[in-house]
């Protein structure tokens, strides 16, 4: 019979399958009976009296090198005990008994037939034989230091074996034991191998005993193999042929559920809050961005309207809010303000309705988006605003002013309308250094500033960096305190932008730092750092708006502050310009006591 793609027929594999577990319950029958055999006292008996022959010889030899045989006696006495031998001797090299585990032995000849032939050669000698056993004596040479020193004997008495139906009756059973196993195995082997065509052939059967007008439903098989790969494609094409229309449904259907798992997926991906209700308000499906924002588990939204969970319910507002979303079919959008600030979080909830055809809410969609950074960007613009059209405002009115004087007056006094351009170059110079400002600010945010490093003597850069501040201190007649080291190191660093940066720390010392009040610049410097200090005396700064200074347009809250002309560019520049030498700017300050910035700078 010709085979198909390597498909061996089932007679063919039942007869091969027979003919193997056959055999192996034969060579499981054979190497029981061989196991019978050679598990006879005989064999064992041996390997136990040669290693016991060869660790008895080792242990007198090394007595006679350690202690001239002193103890030759004592170990054949333990020879004998140990292996329940018949007798051990040690005789020397004239074959004299110098030490026997019978005592009336020794000094007498030695009566063994055993000849070593060669060094460390054991014979086996056949003594005597009777009922009780078989008496076997070994011998072996006794080797010290290389040289030979006389033999030792054993004498073992082999019992005889036992008769062959004890044998048969302790090994039999284990022995009979393995042959069944294979034919047990096999019985399964073979059974599993026409299971595929017993399932073909009830289900054949079940198909014949249908009426011939009734449709014929043949079921898969759940089983590998050829015959249950044909079977399985024998039943899908019938059931395709016969199931276009239901098959085009089922696909549709996996489609639109692979299609319904890649929506599901692409929601919960998204950072914003997506959320389905039904009329009522309860939720049937929100992303967990949804459940993050309005700070909720999936099992405390269960069966309660979504605006009684939502973070403004309780507060003042919730009234409001709550208004706004009382008309079912109008689109709300509101903004909600989760503290007392905006950088507690601002969001923004949206909820728009889905209707029935009788124009009834049949459900809502509700989209919630964190928009705090938006807001403080929008605040931080209008602070901005404001700072920058005060800055701008007060030094043109200035300049103005004084240019129309100076262009319809005529002044006698020389000093006079030399202080009047000195005030035109002085707000200049303010002007030109908030443009300078604001382009800095600008290119951080590019990501395009650059550093111009070069070799630069720190203590001279640190003496001009007084200079430039001490007017400003003297207007206010603030103590300048300068402590630095006899000698600092070469850095190289961009000069330009570190005394900048140096300059607005001093700078902001000084602005908030009382009239009479004291600012101290220290510098320390070991092998790794160079740290600039600037303490002040000034009005400090509270806990809460530390981390915030170095954020562009920043200003503090604090009345004292708002008095005081700035952008709150200075400390981001400064903050931009550290991080880009590798150092770091940190802050320390107490309310109404003042404050300590250090600049860190790496010192190599």
């Amino acid at each position: 019979m010709r085979t198909l793609h390597g498909y061996i027929p089932l007679t063919r594999r039942l007869l091969g399958q027979y003919l193997m577990f056959a055999l192996a319950a034969v060579a499981a029958l054979g190497a029981g009976l061989l196991t019978l055999h050679f598990t006879a006292p005989s064999h064992r008996h041996d390997d136990q009296v040669l290693a016991l022959l060869d660790q008895t010889a080792e242990s007198i030899a090394h007595d006679m090198l350690e202690r001239g045989g002193r103890n030759v006696q004592l170990l054949v006495d333990q020879a004998v005990i140990t292996g329940e031998l018949h007798f051990c001797a040690v005789a020397d090299e004239s074959r004299t008994y110098i030490a026997h585990s019978s005592r009336d032995l020794i000094g007498k000849p030695s009566e063994t037939v055993a000849v070593a032939k060669r060094d460390f050669i054991v014979e086996r000698v056949h003594l005597a034989r009777g009922d009780s056993g078989q008496l076997m004596e070994y011998s072996r040479p006794l080797i010290v230091q290389g040289r030979p020193k006389g033999f030792v004997h054993l004498g073992h008495v082999h019992l005889p074996p036992e008769p062959w139906s004890h044998a048969l009756l302790e090994y039999a059973p284990p022995a009979m034991l393995v042959p069944f196993l294979f034919l047990v195995i096999g019985s399964k082997v073979i059974s599993g191998s026409v299971r595929t065509n017993s399932a073909v052939e009830e289900r054949l059967a079940e198909a014949s005993s249908m009426p011939a007008e009734a449709a014929v439903s043949l079921l898969p098989l759940d089983a590998d193999g050829p015959v249950a790969d044909g079977w399985n494609r024998l039943t899908q094409h019938l059931r395709a042929s016969r199931s276009d229309t239901s098959l085009e449904k089922r696909l549709e259907s996996a489609l639109g559920g692979l299609r319904e798992k890649r929506a599901e997926a692409s929601l919960q991906a998204i950072p914003e809050g997506i959320g389905l209700t039904d009329a009522e308000g309860r939720i049937a499906y929100a992303n967990a961005s949804f459940y993050a924002l309005i700070g909720l588990h999936v099992d405390d939204a269960r069966e309660k309207p979504l605006q009684e969970l939502m973070p403004w319910d309780g507060t003042p507002e919730a009234a409001s809010i709550n208004e706004q979303f009382s008309e079912p079919l109008r689109p709300v959008i509101i903004e909600y303000l989760r503290g007392d600030v905006t950088a507690d979080g601002v969001l923004r909830v949206a909820r728009y309705s889905h209707e029935t055809s009788e124009g009834h809410p049949a459900g809502y969609v509700w989209h919630i988006r964190d928009i705090t950074q938006q807001k403080l960007s929008e605040e931080a613009r209008e602070q901005f605003v404001y700072a920058a059209t005060h800055e701008l405002r007060t030094p043109l009115a200035n300049i103005r002013a004084y240019a129309e004087t100076l262009s319809i007056a005529e002044f006698d006094d020389e000093e006079q309308r030399k202080g009047f351009l000195n005030t035109i170059n002085t707000e200049a110079t303010r002007l030109a250094r908030f443009v300078d400002d604001l382009l800095n600010i600008s290119q951080m945010e590019a990501g395009s500033m650059t550093l111009h490093p070069q070799k630069t003597e720190v203590r001279r850069m640190l003496v001009e960096v007084v200079d430039k501040v001490r007017p400003q201190m003297d207007q206010k007649a603030i103590t300048l305190d300068v402590t630095m080291p006899a000698k600092l190191p070469e850095l190289t660093i961009d000069k330009e932008n570190i005394t900048a940066a140096i300059v607005n720390v001093l700078g902001n010392a000084a602005k908030y730092t009382p009239h009479g009040g004291k600012v101290t610049l220290r510098v320390e410097c070991d092998e790794s750092t160079l740290q600039v200090h600037v303490e002040d005396t000034g009005i400090g700064i509270a806990a809460d708006e530390i981390p915030k200074l170095g954020r562009k347009f920043f200003r503090s809250s604090d009345e004292r502050v708002r008095d005081e002309t700035g952008t709150g560019l200075g400390l981001a520049f400064t903050q931009e310009v550290v991080r880009l030498h590798g150092g770091r700017l940190s802050i320390a300050s107490e309310l109404n006591k003042g404050s300590r910035f250090t600049i860190g700078l790496p010192a190599k």
